[in-house]
């Protein structure tokens, strides 16, 4: 017999493996957060009922041991770094502002022990500001005397707002009077448009708008004192100027030497083309209708050229006040730059244009930045704001800025007046007579175009989007500027 070999299959040992439980960052600050929202309830519990269990008169004594009359510092404070905590990354602004909130209220809690007096024995029948509050007006007192601690603590209370609001002195005084100057632009608009319905008489008096520059006031000197340095200089914000007309309203021909007629008699005679001016009308007959296919003389040819009358440009309606507030659009400002930092870009506000209908705001952004990280952002930006949608131009053509374009909450009509009335339009009628005013653009400059120009013209767009608005502004251009 063959002695025949058996062979075993050799089954591998299983190694033991010893699993590790690993809790990742996050994990561990979601986790103090929630033990932070536990402790702020407990902590309102306390503050309205200190008896109500075994476990919330301890902390209540705890706290008040702390604080003393500060123990309703404690819920927001608490719930404000939970807040904190469970965002995953915390920008330069957030960590200033519980900078802020923190040194308020160790100012206050310092301010109350003082206003309480005595040492411990305050503390311990859990009055002025606890145990907290007693180390730093003991430190204070004796460092620099009771005077001197009240001082500091006040100064410490000031500058704790101003972290946690991320403003300056400078800010506050250019918000109040940027408020008084919206104020007075309000009021120097109402009374001019009063004044121009008012009847014209010998009585009548000439209201002439306010300047402050000539003689500015003490608050002015002390605002442009606080932020003229070039580190806070804040962003330049380009309002839009509705265009005055400069010849008072009156749009006439070369060639007319009659009067002014009123507004019906205006009217007929656009619509009749019999005008006429009153000396004229004594001594001729007016110049009816011609019938179609009679041919004129050149002499009443020439009398109608001669007294043609173009409309004046007080028919059409007046511009709207602008419905913006410098205020709204500084604070759009900040929150971009807030935004953005909040991704760890550092970005500077240089110039807010203010449009009618689209706001830009040219951002001055950090050596080093990408700008396709800026444009991957305009979903976040758009939600920060509030906005239906932004458009990102990086860069702006010709300026070593970013451009961020945000639409106005409240759009601004656009009349056809103020654009008549520009110097942009006054300069191509100069040229051609076939001018005509298309609108404003994005910066909120008027813009018009030549129809010399346009061999070929396509008015598009959708249902609604103005197209024969744009047909009726050719027309009223054209009549406002050419006689026959």
């Amino acid at each position: 017999m063959s002695n025949r070999r058996s062979t075993r299959r050799r089954t591998p040992r299983r190694r033991r493996t010893t699993t590790t439980v690993r809790i990742s960052g996050r994990v561990a600050r979601e986790a103090l957060a929630l033990l932070l929202v536990l402790l702020a309830i407990v902590s309102t519990i306390a503050l309205f009922a200190p008896n109500a269990g075994a476990i919330v008169k301890p902390w209540h004594d705890l706290l008040a041991y702390l604080l003393g009359w500060g123990i309703a510092f404690a819920p927001p404070l608490l719930a404000g770094f939970a807040l904190m905590l469970w965002m995953r990354t915390m920008p330069a602004e957030r960590w200033m502002a519980a900078t802020g909130a923190a040194l308020v209220a160790l100012a206050l809690l310092g301010a109350f022990h003082l206003a309480a007096g005595g040492g411990m024995t305050t503390v311990r029948h859990h009055e002025g500001g606890g145990v907290i509050g007693y180390g730093v007006s003991a430190v204070l007192a004796g460092a620099i005397g009771g005077a001197g601690a009240w001082i500091v603590l006040s100064l410490a209370l000031v500058v704790g707002l101003l972290l946690y609001f991320n403003m300056t002195v400078g800010d506050l005084v250019a918000a109040y009077l940027q408020h008084r100057e919206d104020r007075d632009e309000l009021e120097e608009r109402a009374l001019a448009a009063a004044a121009r319905r008012a009847p014209v008489g010998p009585g009548r008096l000439e209201t002439e708008p306010r300047s402050d520059a000539a003689h500015p006031s003490l608050l002015m000197r002390v605002r442009d004192a606080l932020i003229g340095g070039e580190d806070d200089e804040p962003p330049v914000i380009v309002r839009r100027q509705r265009a005055e007309p400069a010849d008072g309203g009156r749009r006439v021909a070369a060639q007319g030497t009659g009067a002014a007629l009123p507004e019906p008699a205006m009217a007929t005679a656009v619509a009749t083309a019999t005008l006429a001016t009153e000396s004229e009308a004594h001594d001729e007959a007016p110049i009816g209708v011609v019938p179609v296919g009679d041919e004129l003389s050149d002499a009443a040819l020439e009398r109608i050229v001669r007294s043609w009358e173009l409309p004046e440009i007080e028919l059409l309606a007046d511009a709207p006040p602008s419905s913006a507030a410098q205020l709204d659009l500084t604070t759009k400002g900040q929150r971009i730059r807030e935004t953005l930092a909040h991704f760890g870009i550092g970005v500077k506000v240089a110039r807010i244009q203010e449009g009618p209908v689209v706001t830009q705001y040219a951002l001055d952004v950090e050596p080093g930045i990408k700008l396709s990280r800026i444009e991957g952002l305009a979903d976040n930006l758009a939600l920060a704001l509030s906005a239906r949608s932004i458009r990102i131009q990086a860069p702006i053509p010709g300026e070593p800025f970013v451009g961020i374009e945000i639409p106005n909450s409240a759009f601004d009509l656009v009349t056809l007046k103020e654009v008549l009335a520009s110097r942009n339009f006054d300069d191509l009628s100069a040229q051609s007579k076939l001018a005509f005013a298309l609108g404003q653009d994005v910066a909120g400059q008027p813009f018009s175009a030549d129809l010399s120009k346009m061999p070929h013209v396509l008015i598009a767009g959708a249902t609604g989007s103005g197209k024969s608005v744009c047909v009726n502004a050719i027309i009223c251009s054209l009549l406002m500027r050419a006689d026959p």
